[in-house]
């Protein structure tokens, strides 16, 4: 009478390649929408990051100053609204005079 013998080893071999195919996503989410949730996630904690702003200042014809420029968004995911620009006035000594808040 033949008997079949497995080995341990065998098994575990068996078992090892199965679990090494899973993709580690039990619930249906891919690497994709985890990664996009990450990238989401960064754009919304550090804003700051992925705004830039552009701009110069000038004298109109009556003497005022008057600030031209631009705040970009580079976020691929995030969509930022109600952006707070901070003005800063230095005198030509370079010493802070005051600041302004305005929200675009």
């Amino acid at each position: 009478m033949k008997t079949s013998f497995i080995h341990p080893l065998f098994i575990f071999i068996i078992l090892a390649l199965a679990t090494a195919c899973d993709s580690g996503y039990a619930d249906g989410t891919s690497s994709y929408d985890n990664a996009k949730l990450t990238l989401e996630q960064q754009e919304t904690l550090y804003p700051t990051s992925f705004l830039t702003t552009d701009g110069t200042y000038r004298r109109n014809l009556i003497g005022e100053w008057v600030m031209e420029g631009s705040v970009t968004s580079i976020a691929a995911v995030a969509n930022y609204k109600d952006v707070v620009l901070t003005i800063n006035y230095y005198s030509k000594t370079n010493t802070l005079i005051g600041s302004e808040q305005h929200t675009l």
